[in-house]
């Protein structure tokens, strides 16, 4: 899993939203809070398969020097 801190030390990860179309964005978290909330910007749009969405990103992150997290179990 992919997985950024941005400026305001939020966890931003790509994952499944809810409802009957599977669709996938990038969502923040913070702390140890398992609330999950989308990050919203034209850049970061919904998709219908994972990988693009990952893709969408990891352009992002590099074009906003996110600091990458390495992650030791998947969701």
């Amino acid at each position: 899993m992919i997985q950024y801190l941005d400026k305001k030390n939020r966890l931003l990860f790509v994952s499944k939203s809810i409802g009957q179309v599977p669709l996938f964005g990038t969502f923040w978290r913070k702390g140890e809070s398992q609330a999950k909330h989308r990050v919203k910007t034209k850049f970061l749009p919904m998709r219908r398969n994972r990988k693009k969405a990952e893709n969408d990103l990891v352009w992002y992150a590099l074009k906003h020097n996110l600091v990458p997290v390495t992650v030791t179990h998947e969701e």
